[in-house]
């Protein structure tokens, strides 16, 4: 009986702690309001933020704990080539970056701040914990 009482709690427990929704961009009220070519290109961009994530993570565990000066440094050792950057326009690529943002694909494809923050032209994205 005293197990059965422990499971049903645990259960429950999971069952709160899951109640609780993470965020999920794709219902909000902005996502609804792009057109079908937009929403396309933003789970693109999201795909490539993934992949640049797990690249990063991975040259951070080949180099003690390092991330690159610039992400050209994961091609060819964690990627075979950068993504570019579908919201990234001709004038954003001449643009000059700021707070020490250094681009990538001559300005087409995603920025990295050497320390660990990383960005699109949709917007800015902390150095994750290790």
């Amino acid at each position: 009986m005293t197990r059965i009482f422990c499971l049903a709690a645990l259960l429950a427990a999971g069952v709160v702690a899951t109640a609780k929704e993470p965020y999920n961009f794709r219902k909000s009220a902005a996502y609804e309001k792009l057109s079908i070519e937009d929403r396309q290109r933003l789970e693109q961009v999201h795909r490539d933020l993934v992949l640049l994530w797990g690249a990063l993570d991975m040259y951070a565990d080949h180099h003690d704990g390092d991330l690159p000066s610039t992400l050209d440094e994961l091609v060819p050792s964690c990627l075979a080539e950068l993504p570019t950057d579908l919201f990234a326009t001709e004038q954003a690529a001449k643009a000059e970056l700021t707070h020490g943002y250094v681009s990538s694909k001559g300005g087409v494809g995603y920025r990295l701040k050497p320390g660990g923050a990383w960005q699109s032209s949709m917007g800015h994205f902390e150095r994750w914990t290790a």
